[in-house]
């Protein structure tokens, strides 16, 4: 996964989210990550970046990061992402 498409997916599903009416429900995005928790893009850019957005978003936003290979992997993470098993990969 190249990191500029991850990035243009996020800020899409962040921008949709943020244009929602400010009387709208938090909403969650689950985020899988497909790598191990101690991977070291997940521990040093992926999880700091979802606390951020989750401190900021509070009553808004929450991203549900999920690591590991069970609920998305290489070959399926785009599927997961289009049919809203996840809402960011």
């Amino acid at each position: 996964m190249k990191f500029v498409p991850f990035v243009s997916l996020a800020a899409a599903g962040l921008a949709t989210v943020l244009a929602a009416p400010s009387s709208a429900r938090e909403t969650t995005l689950r985020f899988g990550t497909n790598n191990s928790p101690k991977a070291h893009l997940n521990g040093q850019v992926l999880h700091p970046w979802a606390k951020r957005i989750n401190e900021q978003g509070r009553g808004l936003l929450e991203i549900d990061v999920r690591d590991g290979p069970v609920f998305t992997d290489a070959r399926n993470y785009f599927e997961r992402a289009k049919s809203n098993v996840s809402r960011i990969g």
